[in-house]
């Protein structure tokens, strides 16, 4: 697989999610999967827990050695374990002071870790030739990392980018790859830990952003996949559409075996099409694998992501184009014409009452004051802060025809003709920052 970081995207990522209740039916979906990605030279990931591997070991193994038969040098495929840390923690059990809690903490990690190594060890049992280094789980905590990062696990696929459910607590997560913070486990902040996060599925981001999901949410779906063929393509078009700010661009499209095994004739088509449409323009297919490798090989810390997104096409004056950012200190969204993030995800200083990371003590801005010199645009604004952070605004607008002169922000990063985003550093009490743009 070729690294083609200069294509404008980076990598297309294909996993079937072979876990469910019905096995004869996840079988024969992961056949027809199987089928479709040989066809295109696509590689797959398999996400599988113990029951699943038992059930498809055996076709597994015949087409790994079909495999090798056919072409000695071809790669193991990934395997993703996926673990069901929900029904494994069970009731949490309230501790009644400090000290307890922090025993609790520590045998937590102890028990998950033993956990996860016999649910790796009984996978390997069965698919000898895997090398297990990528987990997956609905459910991620503390504990969690902790464990997978000491075990020598590189990826934690499974993400579900601003959701808040009995299935999954992620709101405030990335919506691409991060490095999972130690402390806050849907947070790329310090003290950041090797364990690369994955979305489950990119395409999540292209839903309308709530602001109060607190139910079980579905999936959205066309004919039972998770991520439509359809999604796959907005994806890469808004993004492409969007002047990239990080060396990283790469999208995850997770396809239910039990949906694969019923799927018709044309939703099998146009996946094909997809696949081949992608390669064609230069997009290379990677495995999950590949994907968290290269991004662990280039980037010491989470790579800055952003994505222009709208209910339609991405166009300057469509009132519906928002803005998503983050990086390893925060995430936000904006929504258009709102130079202040509609949403803020704070990474470094959230309150200690967040539970998704979300600031409520945002800053309020006091002076914003534009004036003009011949050739000259000078921004001066102040923005009162409850306590240091990192912050960022939005000048909306297209300023392609201008650039920065002179400034005293943290950074300052041009979005195409959508705006300028501003990077601050914020400080208790009152921060006076200006912006000169020159012709």
């Amino acid at each position: 697989m070729s690294d083609q970081s200069g294509s404008g995207w980076s990598h297309h990522t294909v996993v079937i999610d072979a876990v469910g209740e019905d096995l004869a039916r996840v079988r024969k979906g992961m056949v027809e999967a199987a089928a479709a990605a040989d066809a295109t030279g696509v590689p797959v990931s398999w996400a599988l827990d113990v029951r699943a591997a038992r059930n498809s070991a055996t076709w597994l193994n015949e087409r790994r050695e079909s495999r090798r038969a056919a072409d000695p040098s071809s790669r193991d495929e990934d395997i993703i374990l996926w673990l069901d840390v929900q029904n494994w923690l069970g009731e949490s059990v309230e501790a009644t002071d400090a000290r307890s809690a922090a025993e609790g903490m520590v045998r937590q990690k102890e028990d998950l870790r033993a956990r996860v190594q016999a649910e790796r060890d009984r996978v390997v049992a069965l698919l000898p030739w895997a090398k297990i280094t990528l987990a997956g789980s609905d459910l991620k905590t503390e504990p969690l990392v902790d464990a997978l990062v000491s075990l020598g696990f590189a990826g934690l696929w499974g993400y579900r980018w601003n959701e808040a459910s009995r299935r999954s607590q992620d709101r405030g997560c990335p919506f691409g790859c991060f490095f999972v913070s130690r402390a806050r486990f849907q947070s790329a902040g310090s003290p950041a830990t090797p364990l690369v996060g994955l979305p489950r599925d990119s395409g999540r981001a292209l839903g309308r952003h709530s602001h109060d999901v607190d139910r079980d949410v579905g999936e959205m779906t066309v004919g039972g996949d998770p991520l439509p063929i359809d999604t796959v393509l907005r994806i890469i078009e808004a993004s492409r559409a969007t002047p990239r700010l990080g060396a990283w661009s790469a999208s995850i499209q997770t396809l239910a075996a039990t949906a694969c095994a019923i799927w018709t004739d044309d939703e099998r088509e146009r996946c094909v099409a997809l696949w081949r449409s992608l390669e064609e323009q230069g997009i290379p297919h990677a495995s999950v694998g590949d994907q968290v490798r290269l991004y662990s090989e280039r980037f010491a810390e989470t790579e800055p992501q952003l994505l222009v997104l709208s209910d339609g096409e991405v166009t300057v004056a469509d009132a519906s184009v928002r803005v998503l950012y983050y990086d390893s200190r925060a995430q936000y969204v904006f929504e258009r014409e709102s130079g202040a993030p509609t949403v803020f995800h704070n990474y470094v200083s959230p309150a200690t009452q967040s539970k998704y990371l979300l600031e409520y003590e945002a800053p309020s801005l006091s002076v914003l004051s534009p004036t003009r010199d011949r050739e000259q645009i000078r921004l001066d604004f102040s923005l009162d802060s409850p306590k240091p952070m990192p912050y960022a605004l939005m000048l909306w607008g297209d300023h392609r025809h201008l650039r920065l002169y002179d400034n005293n922000v943290g950074d300052v990063q041009w979005i195409g003709a959508h705006g300028v985003l501003l990077h601050l550093d914020l400080v208790t009490g009152p921060n006076d920052f200006f912006v000169v743009l020159t012709i």
